[in-house]
């Protein structure tokens, strides 16, 4: 990797962290699905309106007409489902925890690989690598989170946001 990407990967790396603290200060407020769908709409404003600044107004929509249904579904799988479970989840957790949780994404992205292709066996010291990855998010996560059993589905709910968006870009 090179030096000039590292202020990318920071500034990336604080905006993806605290999603998860301006979800826990939204779920006080606001129910899951509300909070969702008002930043969804913030964000599909925002990048409808860069889209038609970059490409123009007439030629931006016949792009979005040709995306159809894929497009919808890519946004329905990829975004809304997965962060409204998100938020969910986070009524029931710390904060902190769905971002650990949600550390499971690179470790399902390989499980999915084993099975798709096998080429990418893994054995020996790669294999004690995802045991030792998830044997790292639960232990950071917590055995038994606090809130008793809705804790453990508060945690459930965001390894399973993990889960679909991981899944949605391996078909892709």
């Amino acid at each position: 990797m090179s030096r000039t990407y590292a202020p990318y990967i920071a500034a990336l790396a604080l905006l993806w962290g605290a999603s998860y603290m301006f979800i826990k200060v939204a779920d006080r407020g606001y129910e899951p699905a509300a909070m969702i769908m008002f930043r969804l709409i913030v964000a599909s404003v925002l990048l409808s309106t860069a889209f038609v600044a970059q490409r123009g107004f007439r030629r931006a929509v016949a792009d979005l007409r040709g995306l159809g249904w894929q497009g919808f579904a890519v946004g329905v799988v990829n975004g809304a489902i997965p962060f409204t479970l998100i938020a969910w989840g986070e009524k029931h957790i710390d904060s902190g925890v769905a971002a650990i949780a949600n550390a499971t994404v690179p470790i399902l992205v390989v499980l999915l690989a084993l099975r798709w292709q096998p080429s990418e066996a893994v054995r020996g010291a790669r294999l004690g690598g995802i045991l030792l990855g998830l044997v790292g998010v639960a232990v950071l996560a917590g055995l038994h989170p606090s809130g008793g059993w809705w804790g453990v589905a508060g945690t459930l709910a965001v390894v399973v946001a993990s889960r679909m968006g991981s899944r949605w870009r391996r078909r892709r």
